[in-house]
């Protein structure tokens, strides 16, 4: 039997989660299922409802400590409790519980370590709102092109991991994980898979992860940087290089052209110091990517030592 758990993170969601919580299979494909509520320093009832609503358990941080935080803690008791499959749900009600058998298909017949629900593939979202749907899909595609993985949906929250997985992620990045955990997964060769579903927005809804669209484009942006250098630091440093390097090339060539048609260097000394300043750029480029790559090298050791400690303390 495949032991489940159904995470939900939650802020000041009382209204909510106890409807959230009720709707969950409490058995998928004869496999038992439990709820944990990370209630992430809530103001209101949070904490109480779920207990009301039968949550098998429940965490409550002292303070707000934004939704990274909340994935450490549930991945902590995760690999402590030995669960085989985690599932990763919000709890406003965005997302059916109904779509979690369809969700871990996957998990259960061993063909993917992280199962993600996509919200822009068979299904429309209803009500999400015109940037927030044309910001996921082209920083998606942004994403899939530099990782040459194809990615449907970044940054949607409704997931489900494996206990393979959650061993070998690690987050870095203080903010929000969703992006991180994905561009990490493909750096470190795990399997994902989407999965179409469906997903109401609500008019009223104000924003748990950021109190601006702006501030969440700004600070994924950031994540979203930062984790590809990590992961992809030869194409992050090389490929710029290289075009820098080309660049100063056409330059040089264009003075040389223009130098056979009046054999007069003094008008054209600006493409010189154009081709000059490009190839200088292009090769430092080139070696931080050389130095980048070796960094990975022992980042991909330590991590590795790492993955062993867990499975040291976790696995008894």
């Amino acid at each position: 039997m495949v032991k489940i758990i159904v995470q939900i993170p939650a802020y000041n969601e009382e209204e909510k989660i106890g409807e959230v919580i009720k709707k969950i299979p409490r058995d998928i494909k004869g496999n038992s299922v439990q709820v944990m509520v990370i209630d992430d320093g809530s103001h209101d009832a949070t904490a109480e409802v779920a207990k009301k609503a039968w949550a098998d358990y429940v965490i409550k941080h002292p303070y707000n400590q934004w939704v990274w935080a909340a994935f450490r803690t549930w991945v902590e008791n995760f690999l402590e409790v030995w669960w085989d499959i985690l599932v990763n749900i919000d709890g406003d009600g965005q997302f059916d519980p109904n779509d979690i058998p369809e969700l871990i298909t996957p998990l259960l017949q061993g063909s993917a370590d992280i199962s993600i629900a996509s919200r822009f593939d068979k299904h429309k979202a209803d009500n999400i709102p015109w940037i927030k749907e044309k910001w996921n899909k082209a920083i998606a595609w942004i994403v899939s092109k530099l990782l040459k993985y194809k990615i449907q949906d970044l940054t949607c929250g409704f997931r489900a991991y494996n206990r393979k997985s959650l061993m070998k992620l690690n987050l870095l990045h203080m903010f929000t994980y969703t992006q991180e955990v994905i561009i990490d997964a493909i750096g470190k060769k795990l399997k994902i898979v989407w999965i179409p579903v469906k997903v109401k927005y609500f008019a009223d809804r104000k924003s748990r992860v950021t109190w601006s669209i702006w501030a969440y484009v700004k600070k994924s942006l950031m994540i979203i940087f930062r984790t590809v250098r990590d992961v992809k630091p030869l194409v992050f440093f090389w490929l710029p290089g290289l075009i820098s390097f080309i660049v100063g090339c056409l330059f040089l060539l264009t003075f040389f052209i223009l130098y056979l048609s009046s054999f007069r260097t003094t008008p054209y000394r600006m493409y010189l110091y154009l081709w000059s300043v490009a190839l200088l750029f292009g090769l430092l480029l080139l070696i931080f990517a050389s130095i980048a790559d070796m960094i990975k090298s022992q980042r991909r050791i330590a991590e590795e030592n790492l993955e062993m400690m867990k499975k040291m303390k976790y696995d008894k």
